[in-house]
């Protein structure tokens, strides 16, 4: 039941009934106990331990992926939150094993986390909390969104150093050495990949760390690459080589991962390093690595690809260098791009034709990474504000699920309770009643989160109105733009005679490319796209312009009809224009 459904059902009803005191004490006495007696049951913990037990021996296997599910019912029955947050933990890990897993998943997986996040923080799990936070920053690295990824992570690890948890400070570190990396600062990334190192040292259950040392050594060695000490950054890899050989070989299959990625960073130093006839040697043995496991060619080829062309570069072989730089930015390819592959394929393509004497061609790809690069920054813009209106929405929807589920549970159990002393009717009205403070409350946080969303609107236009209309990607980005910015500043959306064609017009184009572009960037048709504008517009309205009436402003936003006007309304915010305007002048008296 939401704020607006329960504040018409008090409407309805707007008289205050008394509850005899003597049946309120035994309720309350009776719902103390029930949960007291729930949550110390020695069986039901016993049950739950049981289930994350047998979860641990079949993770990341179909099998582990329905015990979760098992894991998550069971918790959420016993009202267990730790190990409901727990349960969508496993979730969230389950659809993110595998970067291709996570991009089949990801809107559920990011929920799952903000779920475990949000019992965890319920029942006073800290660890459970950082765990899902680390999880939502690896998804923003995925996504590209590294600004956004440092600002959860360097919170996230003073939080773990303050608590000395030394297993969340080894993977914050780790991380942080990968996005650093994807940042192209190697000196912060290989500090980062050290600290983590050095946390580990210092581990009670050091040996316990074997993959996790691994991967920061490496870290360390990639960093040294980029630092251009190749040396140094070969002799890190002749230390891997025989650690994890004798170290993680219990684990086949992340024997073959590591002896992969650990061959082609030897590769790029000894082709640095001149060192070509080892270099080719290694390259071959990537390609039969790839032909026996077709899952490290489908997430590896564009780096194979790209050692061959700098092989045949360093030969000076510049057709065959050109050729294998085609295939890494090849459309089947391309997706596996991240900004640093991206900079190298095109720097090396751009070198190569400087060494042909193609001057043309190597300042034309020079200016084509750096447009790529410019687009980057607007589009990695984008895509965190989007992200952080996500996870908004997101979180608000988890907290209504959970409201939503902890009143049907109440609801029943009261209504059993009330069949047996008759008070049922009492009870709902005394419910609604004792919760009216709070749904007065949340209106006005509605309405404080949508005044907001005014100031923050009106500085994300300015940032997007300044921004070069060269940088836009594609012809209907543009035309939507123009819609945007000429409805903004023309409020042509407040004439009620306005149509399809005359906005078309005033923009240069035609009717059914207008509304297209329109659905396409909103879901809306025309009709909804305008009534929108003005729903929007009243709202301002309704909260800033006391000396205009409800029936001036219906009027003045271009609706016909008054019944229609508070029709959309209510459906979209949930509150009539009157509550609205009530609960910003109670806003504005508590500012004051």
């Amino acid at each position: 039941m939401n704020i607006y459904t329960m504040k018409k059902l008090i409407k309805i009803n707007g008289y205050t009934l008394i509850i005899n005191k003597y049946y309120l004490l035994i309720i309350i006495c009776f719902l103390s106990c029930g949960k007291r007696k729930e949550g110390t049951s020695d069986t039901k913990i016993k049950k739950l331990e049981n289930l994350n037990e047998i979860y641990q021996k079949d993770r990341f296997t179909e099998k582990g992926k329905v015990l979760a599910y098992n894991l998550r019912d069971e918790a959420l029955k016993q009202k267990n939150d730790k190990y409901t947050g727990l349960s969508y933990y496993y979730m969230g890990l389950d659809l993110s094993f595998t970067y291709p897993e996570y991009i089949a998943n990801k809107d559920s997986t990011l929920y799952y986390f903000l779920l475990a996040k949000q019992y965890s923080k319920k029942a006073g799990d800290k660890k459970g909390e950082m765990m899902s936070d680390y999880q939502m920053a690896k998804i923003y690295t995925w996504e590209g969104n590294l600004g956004l990824t440092l600002n959860l992570i360097k919170p996230l690890l003073k939080s773990a150093e303050d608590s000395n948890d030394s297993v969340m400070i080894i993977q914050i570190n780790k991380l942080l050495s990968k996005i650093y990396l994807l940042l192209n600062n190697p000196d912060e990334a290989y500090r980062r990949a050290d600290e983590g190192y050095k946390a580990l040292k210092k581990a009670p259950d050091y040996n316990a760390y074997n993959a996790d040392l691994f991967e920061l050594v490496f870290e360390k060695g990639s960093s040294l690459y980029y630092k251009k000490e190749y040396n140094k950054s070969l002799s890190y890899c002749d230390t891997l080589q025989g650690f994890f050989q004798k170290n993680i070989s219990s684990n086949p299959n992340q024997v073959i991962y590591y002896q992969y990625i650990l061959d082609e960073l030897k590769i790029i130093n000894l082709i640095e390093t001149e060192k070509l006839n080892h270099a080719i040697i290694l390259i071959n043995q990537l390609k039969i690595y790839q032909d026996k496991y077709p899952a490290l060619k489908e997430i590896n080829l564009t780096n194979w690809n790209f050692l061959n062309a700098k092989y045949y570069f360093k030969l000076r072989k510049y057709s065959k260098t050109l050729e294998y730089l085609d295939f890494s930015l090849s459309d089947n390819l391309f997706k596996q791009l991240n900004i640093v592959d991206y900079i190298n394929i095109y720097e090396l393509k751009a070198d190569t034709y400087a060494a042909q004497n193609n001057y043309a061609a190597a300042t034309s790809t020079k200016k084509e990474l750096n447009q790529y690069l410019d687009s980057i920054n607007k589009i990695n813009f984008i895509d965190q504000i989007n992200n952080l209106r996500n996870i908004e929405n997101i979180e608000k929807l988890i907290i209504e699920n959970q409201n939503n589920k902890e009143k049907l549970y109440y609801t029943n159990f009261i209504i059993s309770l009330l069949s047996i002393i008759g008070i049922l009717l009492l009870l709902t009205f005394y419910i609604i009643n004792r919760n009216l403070k709070e749904l007065k409350s949340k209106n006005k946080q509605i309405f404080r989160q949508y005044k907001n969303l005014d100031k923050y609107t009106a500085t994300l236009h300015d940032v997007e109105h300044n921004y070069d209309s060269q940088n836009l990607n594609s012809t209907d980005q543009i035309l939507f733009e123009k819609i945007e910015t000429y409805l903004q500043s023309s409020k042509l959306f407040l004439n009620p005679e306005i149509t399809r064609e005359a906005l078309a017009l005033e923009l240069g184009t035609n009717r059914e490319y207008l509304i297209k572009t329109i659905h396409k960037y909103t879901g809306k048709t025309f009709k909804e796209y305008i009534n929108d504008k003005r729903l929007e517009y009243s709202r301002h309205l309704l909260s800033y312009s006391k000396d205009l009436s409800i029936d001036d402003i219906y009027i003045l936003c271009g609706f016909s009809s008054k019944k229609k006007y508070f029709h959309l309304f209510e459906n979209k915010y949930n509150l009539t224009p009157k509550e609205l305007r009530d609960i910003a002048a109670e806003s504005e008296i508590e500012t004051d």
